[in-house]
């Protein structure tokens, strides 16, 4: 299981993008529970993504059209969560 270590906004995002949406926030967290537990679980669908903000990096989804922004911490065992937004956001 991988440790989740969440960039500064993060949160702030997640209020911003989520609201008072139960279920959107349900989903975001659901996915992320999963991505700490396998980041290559065919469920993801984990692919590379070019970003503005943070460059190259990977994404799962978490609706449709939203999706959480990740990659790989140098420490072994670590995901660092960098993002949240729609597909044409990030």
């Amino acid at each position: 299981m991988y440790q989740l270590i969440f960039g500064e906004n993060f949160w702030k995002i997640y209020q911003h993008e989520c609201g008072r949406n139960r279920q959107l926030k349900q989903k975001v967290v659901k996915a992320l529970k999963q991505l700490a537990v396998d980041p290559k679980q065919q469920g993801l669908k984990a692919h590379k993504v070019g970003t503005r903000q943070f460059g190259e990096r990977w994404a799962i989804w978490a609706t449709g059209d939203l999706r959480i922004v990740w990659d790989y911490s140098q420490d072994k065992g670590r995901l660092l969560i960098l993002g949240l937004g729609g597909h044409s956001g990030g």
